[in-house]
């Protein structure tokens, strides 16, 4: 008798409408995965688990098997521990977590402004970069749900963290963000925030455990960041405008103009020729 026989002899409870979703959703040569997720669906049927769908313990059971490479904590599906559906929902958590951090490339994400043993300053270029750096507060920079806020932020002025690596200011002065809007390099209105993301001042950060030495410097390092970010801006602005500006270029129009000067005068379509040449070397040398 097959496998997958066996295994609906053994669950009689189980309509063949879930049965066959379970078969399907065994996607192992083997159907390895098949009798745990019916024992699982049984223990539901009978009051024993809260489990959405069968879908959903599918869906629970794919992530398993496909971070099996993450997963040097238990790799056995059918031990006693993930005989209830919870934990095996916080062990694939757990997994995704390490997968992600494995997979995660510093430099994609973030600029190191300042680094030593015990600080870290960092400027967020991305929303998983803010998630990493802003994990374990409440900064709507480094919210899970909401990537737009990172981005609306970031556009908007420059966002730095700064970080205490061994943790040794709590769980609510450890990071700090700090936030200024504007392209004001010197001048702008710089705001600090603490891991509750309330707004903080010198006194109430040092009163925490930062020194003036540490807060010197870090000050020091977002100013000249901010300088670089308001240069980029700039630049960025001025080349989308020329960029905008091409865009809309009619060349018809143009190759028109040229067929008329080329008719008329050709000393003069020799010096249009030679302008568009000189234009088009420009444009050939630019490289980025």
């Amino acid at each position: 008798m097959a496998k997958v026989d066996q295994i609906r002899e053994k669950f009689p409870r189980i309509t063949q409408a879930s049965f066959n979703k379970f078969v399907s959703g065994d996607t192992t040569p083997t159907k390895k995965y098949l009798e745990y997720m019916c024992s699982l669906w049984v223990k539901k049927l009978e009051g024993n688990q809260q489990i959405k769908s069968a879908e959903y313990l599918v869906s629970l059971v794919k992530l398993f098997d496909t971070l099996l490479p993450y997963n040097n904590i238990n790799r056995d599906i059918y031990s006693k521990q993930f005989g209830t559906i919870t934990n095996l929902q916080q062990l694939v958590t757990e997994l995704i977590q390490i997968k992600e951090d494995k997979e995660f490339i510093r430099e994609d994400h973030v600029d190191v402004l300042w680094e030593t043993d015990d600080y870290l300053m960092v400027r967020p270029k991305t929303h998983v970069g803010s998630l990493k750096y802003g994990s374990n507060t409440r900064w709507c920079t480094a919210s899970k749900n909401n990537p737009s806020t990172f981005t609306s932020y970031t556009n908007g002025g420059l966002l730095v963290y700064l970080i205490d690596k061994k943790n040794s200011k709590g769980s609510t002065y450890s990071k700090i963000a700090f936030y200024e809007r504007g392209t004001n390099m010197f001048t702008g209105s710089l705001e600090v925030f603490n891991q509750s993301d309330n707004s903080i001042q010198d006194g109430t950060i040092i009163e925490n455990g930062w020194s003036e030495d540490v807060l010197i410097e870090a000050y020091a390092k977002f100013r000249v960041e901010k300088i670089k970010y308001v240069k980029l801006k700039k630049s960025m602005g001025e080349v989308q405008r020329v960029v905008n500006l091409l865009s809309s270029f009619n060349i018809d129009e143009f190759k028109q103009h040229l067929s008329v000067i080329k008719n008329t005068d050709t000393e003069k379509h020799d010096k249009a020729q030679e302008m568009i040449n000189n234009f088009l070397n420009v444009i050939q040398d630019f490289k980025i």
